[in-house]
């Protein structure tokens, strides 16, 4: 394996092994496609579906056809194979659910990954599945985007300790989330444990910037983001539409994930990043009395500022960015000078919960000129 060097500072790729890459010219699944007319089709399909920037289908008529197409054709390579399907007949059902992830509504993507799940089990398992690993990983990296469009937890997860974990001083993000958990909003310990390690990583990332890794660093950060993904599909799901303080942070924490790690196969939709901001905006307008916030501003200010981050337009940023005007005027006050006063205070608050100074840290000072505009 070679080394991994972190880009930035527009964000950092997650590490991931070469078959989960998004440009799909360099996966290593394409040569076989070349011969193989169903798994080329699926390629086809998948690139073509990336281009559509919400789940509508009347957005991309080539993707739907194009995927109408392949569909058709894995249908008759499974009656043909039927009990042990061969490995490209996996790749190319697992492209088919990942083209879907753009095109289909959430009720039918449950039901192709039922079917992923039974094309599976004819091999036995995940384990099972062939290529050296390549195709495993390409299912659990599909699955794991999956969990973020239906809010469901992820089906196929990795070891629950991953053994390998580097010595690195990595104590400047998450502390928050280090000290006593009667201190905390919550009790939820799946919830501290997903941002601990989500700030462990972009702190080990950044730490890394522009240097080669070693592989075993490499392999171990690709592990733990798969588990911090897996994990946290786990609490979304069993806080979904609860509109309480852990269905904000989990949602949070989410959104920051895909800001930062929105690199190569992670690359998130601007419908992945609007649904993440109108969920926290409804469960923040759901939680708790009118007075509830006054309690816990700074994890106000935080949520409101992974908001702001995402930057694009809608009634959710106006209201976030109104709140935040009065969260930041309660917490610091307002003054002429007041970016001199207490930016760097911010900086430490914002870093205390979960950011990254090398990606978004940039933006503070302009978000900062919005919100008072």
């Amino acid at each position: 394996m070679e080394g991994f060097v972190v880009q930035a500072p527009n964000h950092f790729t997650v590490p991931r092994p070469p078959e989960v890459v998004n440009d799909l010219l360099h996966s290593p699944f394409l040569q076989p496609a070349m011969t193989d007319s169903l798994l080329c089709h699926s390629i086809l399909a998948v690139s073509a579906a990336a281009e559509t920037a919400i789940p509508d289908p009347t957005m991309n008529v080539l993707a739907l056809t194009l995927l109408d197409q392949a569909m058709t054709l894995l249908r008759q390579r499974v009656a043909i194979e039927r009990f042990k399907l061969e490995d490209n007949t996996i790749i190319a059902a697992i492209y088919l659910w990942k083209a879907n992830l753009s095109l289909a509504d959430r009720e039918s993507l449950k039901g192709h990954a039922s079917s992923i799940r039974a094309l599976v089990a004819t091999r036995e398992g995940v384990e099972k599945l062939g290529m050296s690993g390549a195709v495993a990983q390409l299912l659990r990296w599909t699955d794991i985007m999956h969990s973020l469009r239906v809010h469901e937890p992820c089906q196929y997860t990795i070891l629950d300790e991953i053994p390998g974990r580097p010595q690195a001083d990595v104590n400047h993000y998450g502390t928050y989330w280090r000290q006593d958990a009667q201190l905390m909003p919550t009790s939820d310990r799946t919830i501290i444990k997903a941002c601990q390690d989500c700030c462990f990583i972009i702190e080990t990332l950044e730490l890394h910037e522009s240097e080669r890794m070693e592989p075993a660093l490499y392999w171990y950060l690709y592990q733990k983001t798969c588990q911090v993904f897996q994990q946290s599909s786990t609490v979304r799901a069993k806080y979904y539409d609860s509109g309480n303080m852990e269905e904000c942070i989990i949602l949070t924490i989410d959104l920051l994930k895909l800001l930062i790690f929105k690199g190569g196969y992670m690359q998130p939709d601007r419908w992945d990043i609007r649904s993440l901001c109108s969920g926290i905006v409804e469960a923040v307008k759901s939680t708790g009395p009118s007075n509830f916030w006054q309690k816990h501003m700074d994890v106000l200010i935080w949520i409101m500022f992974v908001v702001r981050a995402a930057e694009h337009d809608s009634e959710e940023q106006e209201w976030a960015r109104k709140v935040l005007k009065g969260a930041l005027q309660s917490k610091f006050g307002y003054r002429e000078s007041w970016l001199n006063d207490w930016q760097n205070e911010l900086r430490t608050l914002l870093a205390s919960f979960g950011w990254s100074h090398t990606v978004l840290s940039d933006g503070i000072h302009a978000m900062c000129i919005k919100i008072f505009g």
